[in-house]
């Protein structure tokens, strides 16, 4: 673990980060970096005169990870072997997590008060967007008061597949196996192995799964079968 303004070579840090922020690195991360095959790039951004206690964790394979710091605090955790491009804005209190072996062609993550979580062996396609967080506050007119400033949550279960430019909206979960359809608004929980596609997304098929590979199934999907084949002998 290391200081952000002692980063290594091939790590790029720009901003005021003071002592307590920190990065640890996995040694498969590093190796990447060093091969130029991973790129690590860590900004501030807005106007706090040094951001504190910032905790970064990367154990990713390949790929182009950009974090965006904006307030005190906050907590990035990226899983082992993961890969693709990633890209976060984190603001107040903010926290997101992602489990080993999920992959992404272009994943936004926009953070303000809020947390995300990301289970094992998701596919990400290009354009996501994972709005976790309103980013301004909402004003009731009657009591004077911002209504929208309370913590708010995306849980995304593992082995989840989200189609190209689909968003995600705050205070929302997507089971385990399930698959969100391309341009989807996601507004509303969907359920373990579902379909969901439209604008707001719908639920249009259940007991599915997908696998990485279009005509062979993959470790997960062969699991899904025998757990459904499971609980179904038992009914």
């Amino acid at each position: 673990m290391f200081e952000f303004q002692k980063a290594p070579a091939g790590i790029k840090v720009a901003g005021r980060f003071d002592n307590t922020c920190r990065c640890e690195i996995s040694a498969k991360a590093m190796e990447a970096i060093r091969c130029r095959q991973l790129k690590l790039s860590i900004f501030q951004m807005g106007r706090a005169p040094s951001i504190v206690d910032a905790r970064i964790s990367v154990a990713s394979s390949s790929g182009d990870i950009t974090v965006f710091v904006g307030a005190d605090a906050p907590q990035v955790v990226i899983g082992a072997n993961t890969s693709g491009n990633f890209h976060f804005r984190l603001w107040r209190r903010s926290a997101i997590s992602i489990e080993e072996n999920t992959t992404s062609n272009g994943l936004a993550v926009f953070c303000d008060n809020s947390e995300v979580s990301i289970g094992a062996d998701c596919l990400f396609s290009d354009g996501i967007l994972l709005q976790s967080a309103d980013q301004h506050g909402i004003v009731d007119l009657q009591s004077g008061q911002i209504v929208n400033n309370r913590l708010r949550k995306i849980s995304i279960g593992e082995h989840v597949w989200l189609g190209r430019k689909s968003t995600l909206l705050p205070d929302i979960s997507v089971g385990n196996g399930s698959i969100i359809g391309t341009g989807a608004i996601v507004t509303k929980d969907v359920p373990e192995n579902s379909v969901a596609v439209g604008i707001p997304a719908k639920v249009v098929k259940s007991k599915t799964t997908w696998s990485r590979y279009p005509t062979v199934l993959d470790s997960l999907s062969r699991r899904y079968i025998e757990q459904f084949r499971q609980q179904t002998a038992l009914r």
